[in-house]
């Protein structure tokens, strides 16, 4: 019960992080986002974050959304240091995103276990994306409006072990695009 207030405690910060720094017109989608994306977190998942981080990772997850379009999966790794990315973690993000894929979490998983790196944290969630005549990205939940296309979208999302060397980074990055692929 502790770690579900503070898991409540930890989003809620990250909100206020969030409607401080976020661009207007991005608010809403960034906090729908949010709520969707850590809702299946465990609180033990989220102890010892900080909800700078937790903000600095969606914030990431919408920006990755919106460089998506939706036709064909897209993988990302990243070491997130703040510097860099406005955020940071200790381990090494995957995170794809695609038009709904059954097994994709588990097909994901399955090479990493190949390849004997430990997985410290899975997420995963199904999103409704809303795109404008052009294919912007404008918003997440239902179409509000005649000119906006709705799509549905799963975004998956692994903690593995920090790998450091950019040609394994790539190498395991062409290896799940190839997954993801099929």
């Amino acid at each position: 019960m502790a770690f579900e207030s503070l898991k409540q405690n930890l989003l809620a910060d990250a909100q206020k992080i969030a409607a401080s720094r976020a661009e207007p017109q991005q608010l809403d989608s960034l906090v729908q986002l949010g709520e969707t994306f850590y809702e299946s977190f465990t609180a033990e998942d989220l102890k010892g974050r900080r909800a700078e981080d937790l903000f600095g990772c969606a914030y990431g997850l919408l920006y990755f959304l919106e460089s998506w379009d939706g036709s064909a999966a897209k993988v990302r790794l990243l070491n997130p240091e703040m510097e860099s990315h406005g955020w940071e973690n200790h381990h090494t993000v995957v995170t794809v995103v695609c038009s709904n894929m059954p097994f994709l979490t588990a097909s994901v998983r399955g090479e990493l276990n190949l390849r004997g790196i430990p997985v410290h944290v899975v997420n995963s969630c199904n999103l409704h994306l809303r795109r404008d005549e052009r294919g912007q990205l404008v918003g997440l939940g239902p179409v509000q409006s005649e000119s906006e296309q709705a799509s549905e979208a799963s975004l998956i999302y692994f903690e593995i072990n920090r790998i450091s060397d950019p040609a394994e980074l790539a190498e395991l990055r062409q290896s799940i695009d190839e997954i993801v692929s099929q």
